[in-house]
């Protein structure tokens, strides 16, 4: 009983691959047709399909077809070249284990950080606006000397202006970039309005967002303002040891404040960004 042969289309298709990558391979010395008809039709039995199987084996395991023909061709030890192939899959195994294994950290660290939502409407009343006492070029950004006689006036222009003590204040979003020009500069400033180490509770978010630049201070704004709506005051992420040069209250992990009303948020940068704000906690 003569073999049933298959159409080209037929044996590309019983493999899930196309006419092309077959005839690529018997351009290659790889594969050739069991018949070839009169009418130019290409034909394939059974040991063709051995061969393309064998083939396509091969490719997966990633050799490249002159590989392959170097195995189909001569007498290459093709177990050499499987067991190195298999060698090199186990170290490829062994490094994405490895990887997998620094996601599930990553997202074990991750399910405990606390994440904050304010579920309420957040209304925003604007006490007093700060005018820009003394703007910065960015051209001259690295000559600024900071002075914390600056920052002095403006905490207290905007306690003053809101009809409330430097006590009232609640919480302090600093500009804190840590740099030590700024630290010490803005410390020394909160140290002399609020108390030379005092108990109003300060943090930098920037700790986390890094410095936004021009949108620091709007964010910071928002961040400020969502604290006081939750009732929970953001900490300096990654802070250990504070500088003995700083004397103010640093937070060092979240901080419950439910009766918390005043927030100030500051930014003290280059580029005209040279403000206070103090927001009050709405209240119906």
């Amino acid at each position: 009983m003569a073999e049933k042969l298959l159409t080209i289309s037929a044996f590309a298709k019983l493999f899930k691959t196309t006419q092309y990558t077959i005839r690529h391979y018997e351009d290659k010395g790889l594969l050739l047709p069991a018949k070839i008809a009169e009418n130019g039709y290409r034909q394939y039995g059974m040991a063709e399909a051995y061969q393309l199987s064998f083939i396509l084996f091969l490719r997966a395991l990633d050799l490249s077809v002159a590989e392959i023909k170097l195995i189909l061709t001569t007498d290459y030890p093709e177990q050499t070249m499987l067991l190195n192939k298999k060698q090199a899959l186990q170290q490829e195994i062994a490094r994405l284990q490895a990887l997998e294994r620094t996601v599930d950290e990553q997202l074990q660290q991750a399910t405990h950080e606390t994440t904050y939502r304010v579920n309420q409407t957040i209304h925003l009343r604007v006490l007093k606006r700060l005018p820009f006492a003394q703007d910065f070029d960015l051209s001259v950004v690295e000559a600024i000397d900071w002075q914390p006689d600056l920052m002095v006036r403006q905490l207290y222009y905007v306690i003053d202006e809101a009809g409330i003590t430097a006590a009232d204040v609640d919480y302090v979003n600093a500009h804190g970039t840590g740099t030590v020009a700024n630290e010490l500069a803005e410390s020394a400033a909160l140290a002399r309005v609020f108390g030379d180490e005092g108990t109003v509770p300060i943090s930098s978010t920037k700790s986390m967002t890094g410095h936004l630049l021009g949108a620091a201070g709007a964010l910071e704004a928002i961040v400020t303002i969502g604290a006081l709506q939750a009732g929970t005051l953001p900490p300096n992420v990654g802070l250990q040891n504070t500088d003995p040069d700083c004397h103010v209250n640093l937070i060092k992990t979240p901080l419950a404040a439910p009766d918390a009303q005043y927030g100030m948020s500051n930014s003290f940068g280059f580029g005209g960004h040279n403000a206070v704000l103090l927001l009050k906690k709405w209240s119906d």
